[in-house]
Parts: C-alpha cells; structure tokens; sequence
C-alpha cells in the first residue's frame, strides 16, 4: 500500500508543469526564518538568515530546509535535525498548496527519539517553510522516497501537516503566564 501511494505520489510530482524555472539575478537575496530548538527547550525559536534567491518555489523551500539540516548559527539554539540527516528533494505541487520533503533515512535511524523531540523535528521543518512561503498550506514528509508511518516511532507521518504556532517558545511562554495565578 504505502509502496503504491510512493509511485502515485511519484507520477504526480514528475508530471508535466510542476517545475517553474526563470532567472535569477545573481545578486538577489531572500531573507528566511527557521526554527531551530531553544537551549531551555522551551520551543521553537526564529533565527534569520539571508540566502542567494533561486527561481523557483521549490528551490527556495530546498534551501530553507538545507539551512535548517546545518544547524542554528547563533547562540542559544538548538539544532532540530539530526548529525548526517540529507534531503533528497523538495517539491512544490502548487495546485495542491502543498510541499514534499523527502529526507534520507538517517532523520528516522540518527534521530535521538521521544515524542517531544520528533514533534520539534517536524514542526522545525514544517513551521518553516509554511511561515516563509505563504502558498504553501501544507507539508508532506517521505523518507527515502516513501510515506512512512512515523519519524521515530511517535507522530504519524502518513498525512501533511499545518503551521502549528504552539511550539514556539513565546507561545508556550505566554500561555504558561496565563495559567498562572
């Protein structure tokens, strides 16, 4: 089953249209912010990052991810994706609103597991590309090129997933002043 869902996934990616290639200014930027885990491990955390502009959608949101595999630059962060994790691509189906990243299985065998860390793993990623690319509504995870159950034994990685705002720190900080009295 999940072996025809890759090849079905597969025949869509690589139809026709679903690459947009133009030119590019060789001196364009584009400024991005990643998430990477705060030190306290209160969540998710911004880090800014300039990068050279590429021409289309889905190289850009290749980047964002390629940056979020190297680690935060800064202090204070934590990094998200484990030591040797590579993406394989990234793919932008626009009529459906939705990337594809497809990481190499070392995500899965190099993870350092538990809920909580998968749950930043995924939300690093996937934070960041929804929160830098506002036509992406969604994001699918394939590992090695499949749909796979879960990363590291906890969240379900069979469907995509949304912008989910309360894994960052401010968030969890403010909500956690709320509820005191």
């Amino acid at each position: 089953m999940l072996a025809l869902s890759a090849y079905m996934l597969a025949a869509r990616i690589n139809s026709p249209g679903t690459r947009v290639t133009a030119s590019v200014d060789k001196n364009e930027t584009l400024d991005m912010v990643l998430y990477f885990l705060s030190e306290d491990g209160a969540g998710l955390k911004p880090e800014e990052r300039r990068l050279p502009a590429t021409a289309d959608r889905a190289g850009r949101i290749r980047q964002a991810v390629l940056e979020l595999i190297k680690g935060p630059a800064g202090k204070g962060l934590l990094p998200v994706v484990p030591n040797g994790t590579a993406l394989r691509e990234a793919y932008f189906i626009e009529k459906e609103g939705r990337a594809y990243i497809d990481l190499s299985s070392d995500v899965s065998s190099r993870h350092w597991g538990g809920t909580t860390a998968e749950e930043c793993t995924i939300y690093a990623i996937v934070n960041t590309v929804l929160k830098n690319f506002v036509d992406v509504k969604s994001v699918q995870f394939l590992i090695d090129g499949e749909v796979r159950e879960t990363l590291a034994g906890h969240l379900d990685l069979r469907g995509p997933f949304r912008l989910k705002e309360s894994l960052f720190a401010v968030a969890r900080r403010e909500a956690a002043d709320e509820e005191m009295p």
